[in-house]
């Protein structure tokens, strides 16, 4: 199913695929998510990949906003990227993790626990590109996000 083809498989972390319908990650804002853990190199924790399917878009940039306020008083949001794929993705620290997320027309998408901001950045990258494969395969018409989401 689509949700599954949207998580990139390289660097995926064996059979680690979930489907969540509540409070995944342990936030509240997130529910109905495919979610998978992504290698970061020996001796890190891995990282998480999810993506969301949200009713329409103003529902997909509710879910972004509360995952952001979910974050809680630690979280500093950082600059934006250099890479202009990701400018449309919010990156957050958090203690001495890293997160991003962004949403793109009724998707909500991001990475959380990355180990660093490039490594946050690449994971981030691969997820977008996988969701562009799957979402707007080559032929398919080129339309256009709305405000806040992915540009093509």
């Amino acid at each position: 199913d689509k949700g599954r083809r949207r998580l990139p498989s390289e660097g995926r972390v064996g059979n680690s695929v979930k489907y969540q319908t509540e409070a995944a990650f342990g936030y509240d804002a997130l529910e109905e998510v495919f979610m998978a853990k992504y290698g970061q190199g020996a001796g890190k924790r891995p990282a998480f990949l999810w993506v969301s399917e949200r009713a329409d878009e103003a529902s997909a940039k509710t879910m972004h906003d509360k995952f952001l306020a979910g974050l809680g008083r630690n979280a500093q949001r950082l600059s934006p990227p250099k890479n202009e794929d990701l400018a449309d993705a919010t990156f957050v620290g958090v203690g001495k993790l890293f997160f991003c997320v962004f949403y793109w027309d009724r998707l909500v998408a991001g990475v959380i626990d990355a180990a660093d901001r490039a490594t946050c950045e690449r994971l981030l990258d691969q997820l977008m590109t996988t969701m562009d494969a799957v979402d707007d395969p080559p032929g398919a018409g080129d339309e256009g996000s709305g405000e806040g989401g992915r540009e093509k």
